[in-house]
């Protein structure tokens, strides 16, 4: 069974909030700190995070002081900076790394995140070996998601053999550390395979996303591409609304909207 990354309750969004509000203790504070604004790229000098279990209740330079009592661990950051755990969002674990050897290595470049791709192993030992690798990451002390293998390849036997059936397809992304499909190519897409075509229209039903490669692909192939993947243009009815155009066979979006990306 899968850890679960987003569950709360009540009891613990009213401890997070004590703490923010100096009426509980903290477990850790981490103060004096220069902490790392990923999203504005600025440096915020003076900084305390107050920890409460496994979450952060509070970041600010005015953290209460009787949120820091007699059983809290505090630690002095001064002249050091804080910044939080990076993100890897796309890796190929599968097929280069045993995880447990990987880990030690990411958690020393302040990684505490990994989305991994499962084709390797899905193409070679199918359903049980993206079973057991998905097994073996979740015993690590970062957090491993995934997406799930196509397996459209040019062997008729290497894909009779190893494609993942709809019930496993299903099973897998029932899990809540299994954000979607691994990564499709647009030729593959765009010769409707029908197979592939199935494994992504049951992924999108099911509210996962899916990954996938567009290079090379231009005006009406990107655009066959992107249709038959079901989730990057909108509805005819939401056409007025949306902020997002095609020009020059590139998606642009508002990212404001969680669309696309502009490119860079």
């Amino acid at each position: 069974m899968a850890r679960s990354y987003f569950s709360t309750s009540s009891d613990k969004i009213t401890q997070l909030m004590k703490v923010a509000l100096g009426q509980a203790e903290a477990d850790i504070a981490i103060a004096n700190a220069e902490l790392v604004n990923v999203y504005t790229g600025e440096l915020l000098k003076n900084q305390t995070v107050l920890i409460k279990g496994d979450s952060i209740a509070y970041v600010g330079e005015k953290a209460p002081h009787s949120a820091m009592g007699a059983t809290t661990r505090v630690i002095n950051a001064e002249g050091k900076t804080v910044i939080p755990g990076f993100i890897d969002g796309h890796t190929h674990v599968d097929d280069k790394y045993f995880p447990d050897e990987l880990v030690t290595y990411a958690i020393k470049g302040s990684t505490t995140t990994i989305i991994t791709e499962t084709a390797a192993i899905g193409s070679l030992l199918g359903y049980q070996g993206v079973v057991a690798f998905i097994k073996a990451c979740r015993r690590q002390p970062v957090r491993f998601f995934f997406t799930v293998p196509p397996v459209v390849c040019v062997s008729p036997s290497a894909e009779k053999h190893c494609s993942l059936t709809h019930a496993e397809l299903k099973r897998l992304l029932r899990q809540e550390d299994v954000l979607g499909l691994g990564e499709v190519s647009w030729a593959q897409v765009n010769e409707e395979h029908p197979r592939l075509l199935e494994t992504i229209a049951a992924t999108l039903n099911s509210g996962k996303t899916v990954d996938g490669h567009a290079a090379g692909a231009r005006e009406q192939k990107l655009q066959a591409f992107f249709c038959d993947r079901g989730f990057f243009l909108p509805r005819a009815d939401q056409c007025r609304r949306s902020a997002g155009k095609v020009e020059n066979g590139s998606i642009r979006a508002d990212p404001r909207r969680g669309g696309p990306q502009r490119p860079g």
